[in-house]
Formats: C-alpha cells, sequence, structure tokens
C-alpha cells in the first residue's frame, strides 16, 4: 500500500513516521527501506524500523535533518517476487555560513577592507543582509558598498576606513527553515584627536599664573601625551612649568608665575600606534622695560662743558614711553640748555650744551610700557 510524508515540506526537528503495509502476498515477508540507494539500518542515522506485524513494518524519524531529504522506499519481498512503494521526504535546510575575519591585526585610516559572506548549504531563496554594531548596513551609506555576488554570496567592502567603521560585522543568512550568522570584529588605529584649549586672547602680565588642558576626545590609548615651547620640549617642574598627567586622555599645564621666558607657542604633542597630533597656542607676555645703565663718567665736569648720555631699553614690549628726569624734576628739552632726542623707539639721547650748577645733581631715566616702569639713574658732578 502507498505511504507518503505529506505534501509540505519538514523543517529540522520535526518528527515523522511512515508505514509499509503489504495487504496481499504470501508470508513470510522481508521488509527493507532504501533512503536515496542506501539501506536504512534502525538505530542509525536517527531512524527506527519497527516490524509491527508479519504485514507491516513502521518507520519513523525522531528529529528530521538535511540528511534524510529524499526518496524513501519500501521493499517488500516474498518466495513470488517483490513490491516496492516510495515516498519524497522533503526537508527545508537552514542556511551555514562559511566563517569570514577581518584578520587579527587592526587596520588604519585610509585602508581598504572586504569581507564575503558565503552561504554553501540552505535552500534557495536566501535572505542576506548585514548589521555593523547591530545597526542595519545600507550599501552606499558611510562609504559601505554591499554587493549581492551570487543567490549565495553576499560581500562587504569599505574603500577609505574611518574610525566609524570599527566594531562587530554580522552577516545574517535567511530562508524557509532558519537563519544562521557570522560575526567577525574590524579593529582600526584611531589616531587622538585634541580639543582646542587657549591662554585668551589678552595679553598676560609678569606674575600672572596661567592653566591649559589638552584633552584627547578620540584615538586608541595608549596615549603618549607631550609639550612645547616654541619647538623647545617641556620637563615638569622646569623654569617654573608644572605638568600633570590627569587621566590617560588628559594633560595639564601650568605657570604660577608667568615671565618672559614663557611667552611663544605652546604646543600639545599626542601619539598613538595609529598616528601623531597636535595643537598649539600661543601665550603672548607684557614684557616691561629694562634699561641699560649710563653714565656721566667718574670725573666731576666743568662749567662751560657740554655732555650727553643715552638712554637705551634693550628689551620690553613697544610701545615705549621714555622721558628724562633731573633730580626728580622732568627734563623740559630745550630749557636750562637740555635737549632731548628720540634716536629711536628705544633709545633716547639727553645732551647738555652748556654746564653750569644748576645741572649737577641725579639724572634718571624712565621707561614705560603696558608691562610695567623701570628707571635708571646716574650722578652728575659739576
Amino acid at each position: 500500500m502507498p505511504f507518503s510524508f505529506g505534501d509540505e515540506p519538514a523543517n529540522p526537528g520535526d518528527s515523522t513516521a511512515v508505514n509499509c503495509m503489504v495487504t496481499k502476498g504470501d508470508l513470510p515477508l522481508t521488509f527493507k527501506w532504501i533512503l536515496n540507494a542506501h539501506e536504512v539500518v534502525s538505530g542509525q542515522g536517527g531512524v527506527t524500523i519497527v516490524k509491527m506485524t508479519p504485514r507491516l513494518s513502521a518507520l519513523s524519524i525522531e528529529s528530521i535533518s538535511d540528511r534524510h531529504r529524499g526518496t524513501l522506499r519500501c521493499i517488500a519481498e516474498n518466495g513470488a517476487g517483490v513490491a516496492v512503494a516510495e515516498s519524497e521526504l522533503f526537508v527545508n535546510v537552514p542556511p551555514q555560513i562559511i566563517p569570514f575575519t577581518f584578520g587579527t591585526e587592526p587596520s588604519n585610516l585610509g585602508e581598504i577592507a572586504g569581507i564575503q559572506c558565503l552561504v554553501p548549504k540552505g535552500d534557495l531563496p536566501l535572505e542576506i543582509h548585514w548589521t555593523l554594531n547591530s545597526a542595519p548596513i545600507v550599501t552606499g551609506e558611510e562609504e559601505i558598498s554591499v554587493t549581492r555576488m551570487s543567490p549565495r554570496s553576499s560581500s562587504l567592502s569599505i574603500d577609505n576606513l574611518s574610525w566609524r567603521h570599527r566594531g562587530t560585522y554580522k552577516c545574517i543568512a535567511t530562508n524557509l527553515a532558519g537563519s544562521a550568522e557570522v560575526t567577525s570584529e574590524l579593529k582600526i588605529n584611531v589616531p587622538p584627536q585634541i580639543i582646542p584649549f587657549t591662554f585668551g586672547d589678552e595679553a598676560s602680565n609678569p606674575g600672572d599664573s596661567h592653566a591649559v588642558h589638552c584633552t584627547v576626545t578620540k584615538g586608541d590609548v595608549p596615549i603618549d601625551i607631550r609639550w612645547s615651547l616654541n619647538g623647545q620640549p617641556l620637563v615638569n617642574s622646569e623654569n617654573g612649568v608644572t605638568i600633570f598627567r590627569m587621566s590617560p586622555r588628559l594633560s595639564s599645564l601650568s605657570i604660577d608665575n608667568v615671565k618672559d621666558i614663557h611667552r611663544g607657542v605652546f604646543k600639545c604633542t599626542a601619539s598613538n600606534a595609529a598616528g601623531t597630533t597636535d595643537y598649539a597656542t600661543e601665550l603672548i607676555v607684557n614684557v616691561p622695560p629694562q634699561i641699560l645703565p649710563f653714565a656721566f663718567g667718574d670725573e666731576p665736569s666743568n662749567l662751560g662743558e657740554s655732555i650727553g648720555v643715552q638712554c637705551m631699553v634693550t628689551k620690553g614690549d613697544l610701545p615705549v614711553e621714555i622721558r628724562w628726569m633731573h633730580n626728580s624734576e622732568a627734563i623740559m628739552s630745550g630749557r636750562d640748555s637740555f635737549t632731548v632726542s628720540r634716536l629711536n623707539p628705544r633709545t633716547s639721547y639727553l645732551n647738555i650744551e652748556s654746564l653750569s650748577g644748576i645741572h649737577r645733581g641725579v639724572y634718571s631715566c624712565e621707561a614705560r610700557n603696558v608691562a610695567g616702569l623701570v628707571e635708571n639713574s646716574a650722578q652728575l658732578r659739576v
């Protein structure tokens, strides 16, 4: 009597059973089951065969798998001949994906990367899609291209790697029987990125204090952070500069007492395995004047003689205001035989055309700029 597994395909894990019944024929009868030209042995491959009666053999499969699909035949034989009945067992086969990987070494920014998802087993049609960190990937977005190479394969490629491409890539293949997935992590060496910092727009004065922070917001650790001033490396606790590593991504620099030596460009340089980046800002320091000492000489001068001295400001920010004092009184050029000449922005010359008794005393040169006031004095003996 014919038997059948039914019209609908079975799914993996289902169970099924069929009976092979011989309604006519002399006894004794022998039964044999054949699957795809191979004899089925009870107890092997998850198949159980029981001879229920002299005319009935039952075959059952507790958990259907891919190996059970195909044509199953029941052959009954006696001394008079042989009879055969058969039925097709259709099994939906879920996908199987060949593992893939981006490799064990991290990639670098700007490089290319690609993987292929190959499904060698599983019923067609197959749906294949990709995710990155659990988010669906859309071809053409974020510089990621997905190409369906064949009904069983899909490729993913990235032409220009950036930090946003790092993470776990997953290929998911689905058909009527089920789904399968394989993942691989793409590691990318990300160079440091520094948040801009500044000492401010206003110039500092000597004695002020300052602090700035070099914060690395992106980039793989470990990160090496170094400071320099005008191209020269800075060392903690030297020249009044304190450098403190506050965290793996943060370094602070502070100056408790700003001086002329601190003016210039401070640069923070951050380095890791992926690359190096830096950020620089200028510290502007108002420098007070410095006057080169002057003198009228060791010997007293004589009445009627002429004499002159020069007040030179060797250091200090321009503009510099320079004026002369005689015994704490301001000197007016053109009066009492005094002539004051501004030779250049940093130099003033005082000349006395004809000495008299009123010219003896202490002469002072005062130099002033936005940073401060200094003076230098010399005595004239007549």
